[in-house]
């Protein structure tokens, strides 16, 4: 899991900003749903035929196309029950984040209980193509380690090397000896109170912090909608004034598709092999440019 570079005295503003720098694609864990959902339909599609499956599938998202690519869509599995709450799990388990327009404590242990069912029942090992690269794993350790630190249980070896931000060797080998630094609990579970120590000593580690929302103040803050917005070589993004008499035209040169609404024009895109849109240049031309990277915003703020 990609570190954050942050100290511990950093404050709730400075973790939100790192956020929403920090998210993205690679350590994304709704991204693993794709291959969960993928696996699941291809049983139904092997127990109800092709046809089933595709309709079943357009009542979840309103889809018309097959249900292979629109799993794929970011809307998809983003706008999924549970890929909503697992953003807000990796604000809580990278920045300890909580409350506010982050989860809240209940909803963090509601999406822990769930997501951890959900891989009992669907082994990673499995059901994911390569287990060790799906960011849904390293979030589910972290934030389980931090919430059992805060509520004084003990903490797995996995977990408590991701916050401290150091290789699991490391935790095994302040395990050992006669006098380990990281002694077990009488669950079997490292104590929380070494793990707690240790943290204090990791300037990259960050104590959960609560928002004033999340403390009982009267100060409501709108939940973060995430959405990826692909950016070209010159910086520019695909934003919503690049519409030209009200319409985005998006594709390649001579089969571009064109849409008069923002969100379905920026679906299209996140579903191409490399995206693309018109854009003005600086003498107001208008040209196609292609994406090279793909930054992570809110959707309220466009």
């Amino acid at each position: 899991m990609r570190l954050h570079p942050l100290r511990q005295s950093a404050s709730l503003e400075e973790r939100s900003d790192a956020f929403g720098r920090w998210f993205d694609a690679d350590v994304d864990a709704a991204i693993s749903l794709i291959p969960l959902v993928s696996r699941l339909g291809m049983n139904l599609e092997r127990i109800v035929g092709k046809v089933q499956t595709s309709k079943a599938f357009s009542q979840l998202q309103n889809c018309d196309e097959d249900w292979k690519q629109a799993v794929e869509r970011t809307e998809f599995y983003l706008e999924t029950q549970l890929g909503a709450s697992l953003t807000g799990l990796s604000a809580y388990a990278m920045f300890g984040l909580l409350g506010g327009g982050y989860l809240g404590e209940a909803e963090v242990l509601a999406t822990l209980h769930t997501l951890e069912a959900l891989l009992v029942d669907c082994p990673p090992e499995h059901w994911l193509p390569d287990t060790e690269r799906e960011p849904i794993l390293p979030t589910l350790l972290m934030a389980r380690a931090r919430w059992n630190l805060d509520h004084g249980s003990g903490i797995e070896a996995e977990g408590l090397a991701l916050l401290g931000g150091v290789k699991l060797t490391r935790i095994r080998n302040m395990m050992s000896g006669s006098s380990p630094e990281l002694p077990k609990d009488v669950t079997g579970l490292l104590s929380n109170e070494a793990a707690r120590a240790w943290l204090e000593k990791r300037d990259c580690f960050l104590p959960t912090i609560m928002t004033e929302t999340q403390q009982g103040e009267d100060a409501p803050q709108e939940a973060i909608l995430p959405v990826f917005i692909p950016v070209a070589r010159d910086g520019s993004m695909f934003l919503p004034d690049l519409n030209r008499n009200g319409i985005y035209r998006v594709g390649e040169k001579g089969s571009e598709e064109s849409f008069d609404d923002y969100q379905e024009a920026l679906a299209k895109l996140q579903s191409m092999p490399i995206a693309k849109w018109r854009r003005p240049n600086d003498q107001g031309n208008w040209g196609i440019v292609s994406a090279i990277d793909w930054r992570r915003m809110d959707l309220k703020t466009l």
